[in-house]
Order: C-alpha cells, then structure tokens, then sequence
C-alpha cells in the first residue's frame, strides 16, 4: 500500500505516552504542504518498546489530496513503531 508507505516514511511523529499506553499523531508532506493526517494509538503489551500490529486499537488516516480514509479495518500490517524514538 502506497499511501502507508509514504505515511511510514514522511510522517512526523508527535507521541503522548502514559505507561505503556501510546497515541501517535502524524501528518504525511509531498515535500512542500502536508498529504494527509492521522493517529493511531494503542498499548506496548510485552514492553519491547514497539508498538506492533497486534498492539494497535485504532488507526485513522485521512488524505487530503486524494480524500481517502484508511482505517485499521483496511489494514493487514504495519511493521513495528520503536516508541522510544519517537
């Protein structure tokens, strides 16, 4: 999938943690204005300091070019977030 690839790789990451919970918001730019924005959240259950796939609660993405939503329903995987750097 396009869209999360650019998302994975142009996203700034703005990251709320309490304990092992997590909520993530970003905005993905095509070099000069932002693409689209989204969120997703959720719990670092086995304390790797990634959040994983099978970790995430919610995800939303929204692009504003082309008006495409992506939910987590629309997803099969993401890799893993190392949340110590975000």
């Amino acid at each position: 999938m396009n869209i999360l690839k650019t998302l994975l790789v142009a996203s700034l990451f703005t990251a709320t943690t309490s304990a092992s919970a997590l909520t993530i918001d970003f905005d993905v730019y095509d070099g000069t204005s932002v693409y689209g924005s989204g969120s997703f959240s959720g719990s670092d259950m086995n304390s790797d300091n990634l959040l994983t796939f099978s970790e995430l609660d919610v995800f939303s993405y929204m692009s504003l070019g082309y008006g495409s939503n992506v939910s987590l329903g629309d997803l099969v995987d993401t890799g893993d977030f190392d949340i110590t750097n975000t």
